[in-house]
């Protein structure tokens, strides 16, 4: 299927794209609009480490911007502030997002949402974080629960005074990327065509180009993809990202337009080579795919040898497998079967942790839902409760239940927290069983191969030998019967052994002992190729593998049925082949490539 492109919606609603830093300063100025304390009312102290925060972030300190939001989480705390609460988790989410940690961001955010029932927020409070939900929950490719979010944040907030239509339509455009992740073009593309006729941000309208390309590249229908591939490069004006000239040569695989998908992975090959510490390389499926198609390799070995090298801590499993598969195309491409069975094996094997891994944060993520939405009317009620009747609380009474309560809730929390990990131990216990009997079942395969290949050239060495002493066996008595003179019956015996010899010539000639050799000795002949300089026949290659069998050079003419100065040459012409010297021992050096 091909990919998708989306906005994540991280400061009110969008991201900032590398090539269009503008859009970051305006989505930050509007989220301030969250902000509802009244001017003539006191500010807790919390709000001055949140504006540190906002600013530490638009610089791009992320570290310095996260210390700060957790300062304003503390303090918001002990003054009972929901809104400053509210504001300091939606902002402090955006960090692990700008990271690539998007289960802690889904994490954080999932404490803003559980604020959103308290009368101080707006009711707009809920659909914002939603959509920072909803294009969380996109990243993890949840397309399920994001488009759960994206939709209820519709909702809420198509009828709020303060969403811009540019917010209202990233809202919508990440709803079409989740339907497309389910593979719902048709209503993707209802909405997406509903998007290109009222957006008028040129930003969102090249988004919008972006992922109508993707679904017509996805349903093959190449009059569409062309004609939005004409728009997209309008409105981008030839800027297009990693991710978006992923998508174009997606779509010109689908369309067999060599030229078209050259041109774009030639633009990710020299991105990725300009970046010193690239570990992250976009397209490369679509890399292996050209490689198999046209037969040329538009990455620098080198540099996906670096990459594999940055990967080998399993962090990015989708990314090593990619890598490793492409590794294991090259070497075959090579015919160097034997690194091409290595890549390809340990893909698998990182092929099948990153699934695991997926379907293990899946389960845990559905786990976290489930217990959120069981929780969220208690927590609402509570959260109405210390608000509004703070006064009846100083009781010592109620103020020991409520910590009993509290206590009671973090062992709770802390017997899950030890469940959890207790079962993620036995998970990894598991999982490194697999690798280990994994690894042992492919060297047993491998031993009975080399044992399989042994045995049927030591029976191919009998028989050949067999064969030589029956045949010196007829010449000799034929000799013998013509040297001796004798009546009627020794002429008669004579005629029989000739056509005995003749019949037996026919049936090894009738045999094909070249052909026979090549099939019978594989691994020898291929190696034997790699090491000629030039290209050798069926017939020398069959002379290599009886001398290097140990057949004396007339005993080889007897069995192929040639002449000894035949042989001769033969071994000739295997010489100057394989570039020995007159020094080099033939033998030897044949026996040499057969063992290694």
């Amino acid at each position: 299927m091909l990919g998708t492109l989306f906005l994540p919606l991280q400061n009110t609603y969008g991201t900032p794209c590398a090539n269009r830093p503008e859009y970051y300063g305006e989505e930050l100025a509007d989220s301030t609009r969250l902000q509802v304390t009244p001017d003539n009312e006191p500010r807790s102290p919390g709000w001055s480490d949140l504006e540190e925060g906002d600013s530490a972030r638009v610089l791009r300190e992320f570290d310095r911007a996260e210390a700060a939001y957790q300062e304003a989480i503390v303090k918001a705390g002990r003054s009972r502030d929901t809104q400053l609460l509210f504001r300091a988790y939606m902002e402090q989410g955006k960090i692990p997002y700008f990271k690539g940690d998007y289960h802690k961001a889904v994490s954080v955010w999932k404490k803003a949402l559980s604020l959103t029932g308290a009368s101080v927020l707006r009711p707009s409070a809920e659909g914002r974080i939603r959509a920072n939900l909803g294009a969380g929950y996109i990243a993890l490719q949840y397309a399920q629960s994001a488009f759960k979010h994206l939709s209820r944040a519709y909702e809420i907030l198509k009828d709020e005074p303060d969403a811009t239509p540019f917010q209202l339509g990233i809202t919508r455009l990440n709803m079409a990327v989740a339907l497309q992740h389910m593979e719902a073009y048709d209503y993707a593309w209802q909405i997406l065509r509903e998007l290109e006729a009222e957006a008028e941000n040129p930003y969102l309208k090249s988004l919008v180009y972006a992922n109508l390309l993707a679904i017509g590249g996805a349903r093959e229908e190449k009059t569409q993809f062309y004609r939005y591939l004409d728009s997209l490069y309008v409105y981008e004006d030839g800027q297009l990202t990693g991710h978006t000239l992923q998508i174009i040569a997606e779509g010109g695989l689908a369309f067999a337009d060599w030229p078209l998908v050259r041109e774009q992975l030639a633009q990710i090959a020299a991105a990725a080579a300009a970046d010193p510490d690239v570990r992250y390389i976009h397209a490369l499926p679509e890399f292996e795919a050209y490689f198999t198609e046209q037969g040329v390799l538009l990455l620098d070995t080198q540099l996906i040898n670096r990459c594999v090298e940055r990967n080998a801590d399993r962090k990015t499993p989708r990314q090593l497998y990619e890598l490793l598969h492409l590794k294991s195309e090259i070497a075959a491409q090579q015919r160097d079967w034997e690194k091409a069975h290595q890549w390809l094996r340990e893909a698998d094997q990182v092929g099948a942790i990153w699934q695991d891994s997926l379907r293990s944060s899946q389960f845990a993520d559905f786990a976290a839902q489930y217990r959120s939405s069981s929780l969220k009317k208690e927590v609402v009620s509570l959260s109405k409760d210390l608000l509004d009747r703070t006064s009846e609380l100083r009781s010592n009474r109620i103020i020991t239940f409520t910590l009993c309560g509290l206590l009671l809730g973090s062992l709770g929390v802390a017997f899950l927290f030890l469940f959890n990990l207790r079962k993620a131990r036995k998970l990894a216990i598991e999982e490194k069983t697999l690798r280990e009997e994994s690894k042992q079942v492919a060297a047993q395969k491998m031993a009975l191969l080399e044992d399989e290949l042994s045995k049927k050239e030591e029976k191919l060495h009998f028989t050949l030998t067999q064969q030589l002493h029956i045949r010196q066996l007829f010449e000799e008595a034929v000799a013998f019967a013509q040297n001796t003179s004798g009546d009627q019956d020794q002429g008669r015996f004579l005629n029989h052994l000739k056509m005995e010899q003749e019949r037996l010539r026919a049936l090894r000639q009738s045999q094909d002992l070249e052909t026979e050799l090549n099939e019978q000795l594989p691994v020898f002949m291929a190696r034997l190729s790699e090491r000629a300089q030039e290209p050798l026949t069926p017939y020398e290659k069959a002379v290599a593998a009886l001398i290097r069998s140990g057949y004396t050079t007339k005993d080889i003419a007897a069995l192929l049925d040639k002449s000894v100065r035949a042989i001769d040459n033969a071994r000739y012409r295997v010489r100057q082949k394989l570039g020995l010297n007159r020094t080099d021992h033939l033998q030897s050096y044949l026996e040499g490539i057969g063992s290694r």
